[in-house]
């Protein structure tokens, strides 16, 4: 803006020399008062003094020169008048709302959800107390999951034939108690997911595994076991 401002001083000093100078051009001698003093001065008034004449000069430049002038001067500056607007125009600007907005997507990278894998296929058992299914044992500290509201017990499981009822459960070796609300049952033949209702578990690093059991000897056979964890 102050660079614009500068230039606009320059075109009107510009056009006013312009005006001046053509103001100059215009004025020309008096050639009947020249004549006059001079005849006045010599004795008589001589009549065969030769008169002066007029030395031609430059015509008087009309309104359409100096219109072309004015407008050849401020040419130059008027582009860069403009060329000064288009940069201005299309510079971008960047809110501070569009600014704090990207700071805070990029801060917010807490999962709402994490898996923490047991274990996977394998058979169960037919006994009718729980026992413990091979392969399926991990170990879970809970400090490792800071700010988290629940943990959830999911087994994909079976029970043979769909004779009876299958039971699964999660079990805190290293401290030997069960790990509460944690059981889960089915009746069908087929695999499907069944998930437990929400606990905490106890503090510090512990062992756990998968137990299971059935009420007629068939077979539970587990196909996936995890623990979901929720913030």
């Amino acid at each position: 803006m102050f660079r614009i401002l500068l230039m606009i001083a320059a075109l009107i000093a510009v056009v006013g020399g312009l005006i001046f100078g053509l103001s100059k051009l215009n004025v020309s001698p008096n050639v009947e008062t020249v004549k006059d003093k001079v005849e006045s001065a010599l004795p008589g008034g001589s009549p065969t003094i030769t008169q002066p004449r007029e030395v031609p000069g430059e015509p008087p430049l009309g309104k359409s020169d100096i219109q072309e002038m004015i407008a050849s001067a401020i040419a130059p500056l008027q582009k860069q008048i403009d060329d000064l607007a288009k940069v201005k125009s299309t510079t971008p600007v960047v809110s501070q709302s569009q600014t704090s907005s990207s700071q805070t997507t990029s801060t917010s990278t807490t999962p709402k959800t994490l898996y923490i894998p047991i274990g996977y296929g394998g058979s169960g058992t037919s006994t009718s107390d729980f026992a413990t299914v091979t392969g399926h044992e991990v170990s879970i500290n809970p400090s490792d999951y800071p700010g988290y509201k629940q943990m959830v017990f999911e087994a994909s499981f079976r029970i043979f034939q769909g004779n009876g009822k299958g039971e699964v459960r999660l079990f805190n070796k290293t401290d030997g108690t069960a790990v509460l609300n944690s059981v889960l049952s089915t009746t069908s033949q087929d695999y499907s997911t069944k998930t437990s209702s929400g606990f905490t578990l106890t503090s510090g690093a512990k062992t756990y595994t998968v137990q299971a059991k059935s009420s007629t000897g068939y077979s539970v056979d587990l196909q996936l076991t995890r623990v979901r964890v929720d913030y």
